[in-house]
């Protein structure tokens, strides 16, 4: 009886809609497999090893899956088609990473991601649209480790709702356009962030000054002058709060570890605003300072952790250090097998750089930390936008939010 009132009072709510395999829709929508409403055309795949394609060069797009691999000669694929992957483990990133392509033109295709056209009941781009975020991971068979394949057959099976063609077209205008205005934010974020690595370096070379420091010289300093390694005992990898160091200046981050680490492992006591560095990731920008929400964490002496003399100022060492133009200078060192990849802080500290006196290395460094709070405001716009899009596209794609102009 509880369950025929749950289901009485759900359709009472849902008036004009119809309960099917995929949830709530309205009633003049369908649920259909995919093979109903179009085409495959694995057909016109285009498999080709590296090493063949090195001798095709050319214009046109060889896509696989999630991006175009390569580009050939020739083409073998004209006019609008969806792409969908075949295998790979992109399959399980379906919460941050598009499932689907669209892809128009002049192309070829490699054997890992199936072609798909709509049909005059179904928009190419409704399938696209559809599938984009899709969770697919139900409809996939596992292949090895770390890999998972969506077969044919698969692919004809899957479900998908389909809105009379009209409010199809409604629909896909609708998110064509929210596409758009994220790719607006997104050129935003990538303009403000060329801009601000253009300044960095003219400001970190002395091309640029400002004009209260007209003619004060620079001086060239040794690095080991300007920190000092820390090494305060800490726990162990069983006990330890840990921290990680992101790629390319990216911040330091909590280490997210899921297994346990061995009591037997040596830990150090970090402090908020220290100068940290991976000595694996160095060639690959891995500087940070610790934050004030991390003071206390912990890390071994793989990534090594240093005092910063109040002569220099923080943010602009860590700019300074972050520029390719200077880790790069350790690449010779690195050089060779495994473990000589890594840069141990001897290494760095025996370094000397060109530095202005410390108020225009504040100076410079306000001007870039207001820069990378523009980045940051931007980033935080897109995250949200994408967000809303996400919720926005949810709604339209299952007809909980109708486009009157199209009924």
């Amino acid at each position: 009886m509880e369950t025929m009132e749950m289901t009485t009072a759900a359709a009472v709510e849902k008036q004009g809609y119809k309960l099917t395999k995929l949830g709530w829709i309205p009633e003049e929508w369908d649920v259909r497999k995919l093979d109903d409403v179009a085409e495959i055309h694995n057909h016109l795949r285009f498999p080709l090893s590296e090493t063949v394609r090195k001798g095709m060069q050319g214009p046109y797009p060889y896509y696989g899956p999630t991006k175009a691999q390569d580009y050939l000669d020739h083409f073998r694929v004209e006019g609008k088609y969806v792409l969908i992957g075949e295998d790979g483990d992109h399959f399980l990133k379906f919460q941050t990473h598009p499932m689907t392509l669209l892809v128009d033109g002049q192309y070829n295709v490699n054997n890992h991601a199936h072609l798909i056209k709509g049909t005059e009941s179904c928009e190419t781009e409704w399938v696209y649209w559809f599938f984009n975020s899709r969770d697919l991971t139900n409809d996939i068979t596992r292949q090895g480790a770390g890999r998972y394949k969506l077969t044919k057959d698969a692919l004809k099976r899957l479900l998908l709702v389909v809105p009379p063609v009209a409010e199809q077209r409604a629909i896909i205008n609708i998110l064509n356009g929210l596409k758009i205005q994220e790719k607006v934010i997104l050129a935003l974020v990538k303009a403000k962030s060329t801009y601000k690595s253009g300044l960095m370096q003219q400001l970190l070379t002395g091309q640029l000054r400002f004009p209260e420091f007209q003619g004060q010289p620079w001086h060239e300093q040794r690095i080991s002058s300007l920190i000092t390694e820390s090494r305060i005992p800490g726990s162990n990898g069983k006990a330890a709060k840990k921290l990680t160091v992101k790629l390319y200046g990216k911040g330091v981050l909590a280490k997210n570890e899921r297994q346990i680490g061995s009591v037997n492992t040596k830990y150090y006591a970090r402090k908020a605003g220290q100068f940290i560095y991976s000595k694996l990731d160095f060639l690959n920008g891995a500087f940070g300072l610790i934050p004030e929400e991390l003071d206390g964490y912990e890390s071994t002496l793989d990534l090594p952790t240093f005092d910063i003399s109040p002569e220099v100022d923080a943010s602009l060492l860590l700019a300074y250090f972050s520029r390719e133009e200077f880790y790069a200078r350790f690449a010779d060192i690195a050089a060779g097998g495994r473990k000589a990849v890594r840069i141990g802080p001897e290494e760095l500290l025996k370094k000397k750089i060109l530095l202005p006196s410390l108020p225009e290395q504040q100076r410079i460094a306000a001007v870039l930390n207001a820069c990378d709070q523009e980045i940051e405001l931007l980033q935080a716009q897109l995250r949200q936008w994408q967000q809303q899009k996400k919720g926005l596209m949810q709604q339209l794609l299952t007809g909980q939010l109708r486009v009157p102009n199209s009924l």
